[in-house]
């Protein structure tokens, strides 16, 4: 564990002294045997960091040139698209069936991709989803809590709250919503594919998610792509 956190600080420093190349590397890291990161290049600034750990960083770059092999073959290409799991999701999974009808449908669309379609994908969650889904009835609370287990919990760190003040100060989330303003953060900061919620009114909204995007793009991120769990079941369930 010590090593693995020593790592993790050298690809922090990595991702800030590149920033004017526009690297997004993780911060966190996952362990597998067969996959060594050989080396990481930065065409415009000239800065090259090798690396023999057994600990692989996904290439996220937006410039420049990240190398990760695996097996012989490009990592990137082998990777699943990560999702970041937002509260809401893990309460209309777990929650007991609802009278309402909107309620009810996406109680329904929750567990449809949970259990057909959630290994097609790396699947994350923060500390803050931790301390929310804990929150609240205890009978439901680990309800949730047993959904997300072993489920990798990413860090907030200093960077991911700077991002979700500069969201609130900037207009894309109101100050009333804190919370969500971290959870796009943290999902951003650490190069996530997809943030999947049903917060509609902070989070997955049509008017704010431009903002976001924009917010991203100017911190040098890029935003993830938020989405409910009906945009990513596929194309052949047609049952719902």
């Amino acid at each position: 564990m010590e090593n693995e956190l020593e790592i993790t600080q050298t690809f922090s420093v990595a991702l800030l002294e590149c920033r004017r190349a526009r690297w997004l590397l993780w911060d966190t890291i996952t362990k597998a045997d067969d996959i060594t990161l050989t080396s990481l290049g930065c065409e415009s600034c000239a800065r090259n960091m090798e690396c023999d750990s057994e600990y692989p960083k996904q290439d996220r770059s937006r410039g420049g040139l990240g190398i990760a092999e695996v097996a012989g073959e490009n990592y990137s290409q082998s990777m699943k698209k990560s999702i970041y799991i937002e509260t809401s999701i893990a309460s209309y999974l777990t929650s007991r069936p609802s009278r309402d009808v909107r309620a009810a449908a996406w109680q329904q669309l929750t567990s449809q991709w949970w259990d057909e379609a959630r290994h097609e994908y790396e699947l994350f969650v923060s500390e803050l989803v931790i301390v929310e889904a804990s929150a609240g009835d205890p009978e439901a609370a680990s309800r949730r809590l047993a959904a997300l287990e072993g489920i990798p919990e990413l860090p907030i760190d200093g960077e991911s709250q700077a991002l979700a003040d500069r969201f609130i100060a900037e207009g894309g989330i109101p100050p009333a919503a804190e919370a969500d303003a971290l959870h796009v953060a943290v999902a951003a900061v650490h190069g996530i594919d997809y943030l999947m919620t049903w917060n509609c009114r902070h989070i997955d909204n049509a008017r704010a998610k431009p903002l976001l995007r924009s917010i991203c793009a100017i911190a040098g991120y890029v935003c993830p792509e938020i989405c409910t769990p009906m945009e990513l079941l596929p194309e052949d369930m047609t049952d719902v």
